[in-house]
């Protein structure tokens, strides 16, 4: 029964140390929406290192776009993107390297309320005015309809 038992203990022990050498040489990591960038952003040719391009988004973050193509690698270029990023090193350091998932030239003379993440909004206070300002309701309503809101919201005192 002592022999039994003492076979049965290493078994348990190699595999424990089997499963645990298993389970630290996979990579579980998948790509969750937290790690997925997606972003309104303008292509900039950086001419250090050899030269290559960045993407900077409108809020200043900075990119290193591994897998852009060729027809996306124009100075000034507006661009709608997806990516992932990457933990890689690079001769640029410059920017978070990505891979990018998705990317689409900006059109900017579309309008901006069919540009992805771009959302119009339209305060205005004193719709009428009355004294303060003067306009009638259909001045006002004009107006509103010549801004081409996607939303307006109003509200009086």
């Amino acid at each position: 029964m002592k022999k039994s038992f003492i076979i049965s203990l290493i078994l348990g022990i190699l595999a424990i140390l089997f499963l645990s050498a298993f389970l630290t040489g996979c990579n579980f990591q998948k790509t969750s929406e937290k790690e997925v960038i997606s972003a309104n952003g303008t292509i900039k040719y950086i001419s250090l290192e050899g030269g290559f391009y960045g993407i900077v988004t409108e809020k200043g973050e900075k990119f290193l776009p591994l897998n852009l193509k060729e027809e996306f690698k124009k100075d000034g270029l507006k661009v709608w993107f997806k990516a992932k990023p990457k933990k890689v090193a690079t001769i640029q350091m410059w920017g978070k390297p990505i891979e990018i998932l998705e990317i689409e030239k900006l059109d900017e003379s579309k309008d901006l309320s069919k540009i992805k993440n771009v959302k119009v909004a339209t305060w205005y206070q004193y719709l009428t005015g009355g004294r303060v300002i003067g306009r009638s309701d259909k001045e006002a309503i004009k107006i509103l309809k010549d801004l081409n809101a996607d939303l307006v919201r109003g509200w009086w005192r």
